[in-house]
C-alpha cells in the first residue's frame, strides 16, 4: 500500500476548491492537479496528451499518490477545469512558478523551457 506523501508543489493550489458533488469523485482534486502539472511540463499541449501521458507514467505518480481509479479520461479533466474558478487557477499557477528558481535565475521553474514543438507560441486552449 502506498503512502499519500505532501506535494509542495501542490501547496500552491491549497486555495483551490473542489466544485465537484463529494459523493460522486472517482479523482481527488490533488492526484488530477498533479496528473496536469506534471504532464504540462512535459509537453503535453492538451487534456488527451495529458491522459496519454498520465496512462504511460501511472507508476512515477503513484508514488506520490495512489491514483486508486487510475487515470481520469480527457472528459474529465475538461470538465472539472471548467468548473474552476480561473483567476484563482492562474494565481496559485503563477505562486507556484514564481517561488521555483529556474537555470536562468529568473524565479521561474517553466519560463526558460522552449516548447518540444517549434517556436515559443502562447498557450493552447486547455478543455475539450
Amino acid at each position: 500500500m502506498v503512502n499519500q506523501v505532501s506535494v509542495s508543489l501542490l501547496d500552491h493550489f491549497a486555495a483551490l476548491s473542489n466544485p465537484r458533488q463529494h459523493a460522486k469523485v472517482l479523482y481527488p482534486l490533488p492526484e488530477i492537479l498533479l496528473l496536469v502539472l506534471a504532464s504540462t511540463i512535459a509537453g503535453a499541449d492538451d487534456f488527451v496528451e495529458t491522459t496519454l501521458w498520465g496512462a504511460e507514467h501511472l507508476t512515477f505518480l503513484r508514488r506520490f499518490y495512489r491514483y486508486e481509479n487510475g487515470i481520469p479520461s480527457h472528459d474529465t479533466l475538461c470538465n472539472l477545469f471548467a468548473a474552476l474558478d480561473p483567476e484563482l487557477f492562474k494565481a496559485c499557477f503563477l505562486a507556484c512558478t514564481s517561488s521555483r528558481p529556474g537555470r536562468h535565475g529568473n524565479g521561474s521553474c517553466l519560463d526558460s523551457r522552449r516548447p518540444r514543438r517549434g517556436p515559443m507560441r502562447s498557450p493552447p486552449s486547455r478543455c475539450c
